[in-house]
């Protein structure tokens, strides 16, 4: 919220049932003498990959339990992503038939597409299919915009006008994908 204000801005404050259940993780994980992690500046998903990140410096691999698409992003060959109330588990080379693109193009793809869920535009008019053939085609948002000149090249609907649309917003796909 600090770079974006509207970030999540659309979702309602946690019910007080859902606050007395956090408290009661917070026990459960205490008497068990297992570690518990929380920040009033920083949101979960960051906390986890913080996590996972020194996991990798240590060498061990991770299990991301959550329904967030957002943190398959941080998945390598390792690691698992388990979507326990959804899709199940999904090891990193699964990830692609699950969301489209490999992991380290979930921020990316998230980026075009936008994500209603955190409040996130994208771009206008880049819709899930688009940003996955974007990036299908070219890797990376990054990769996309140093070819803007190449994207009628794709073979999505309102592929001559996507590069000028693309460019118009650059910044908002910018922002976003410092967001996600």
């Amino acid at each position: 919220t600090e770079i974006y204000p509207e970030y999540k801005a659309n979702r309602d404050p946690a019910p007080a049932e859902l606050k007395r259940q956090f408290q009661q993780c917070r026990r459960f994980t205490n008497a068990f003498g297992l570690l518990a992690w929380g920040s009033p500046r920083y949101e979960a998903d960051d906390l986890i990959g913080t996590l996972v990140e020194h996991g990798r410096v240590v060498n061990r691999p991770s299990t991301i339990v959550s329904r967030d698409k957002d943190l398959a992003q941080l998945l390598t060959p390792v690691d698992v992503f388990w979507d326990f109330a959804g899709k199940g588990k999904s090891a990193y080379e699964q990830v692609p038939n699950v969301f489209g693109v490999r992991p380290e193009q979930i921020a990316d793809f998230l980026a075009l597409a936008g994500d209603a869920v955190d409040n996130i535009p994208g771009v206008p008019g880049v819709g899930k299919k688009t940003a996955a053939a974007l990036l299908d085609h070219f890797g990376s948002l990054e990769a996309i915009y140093a070819n803007l000149e190449r994207v009628h090249e794709v073979s999505v609907r309102g592929a001559k006008t996507l590069g000028a649309k693309l460019e118009l917003h650059r910044g908002a796909a910018e922002l976003a994908r410092q967001l996600t």
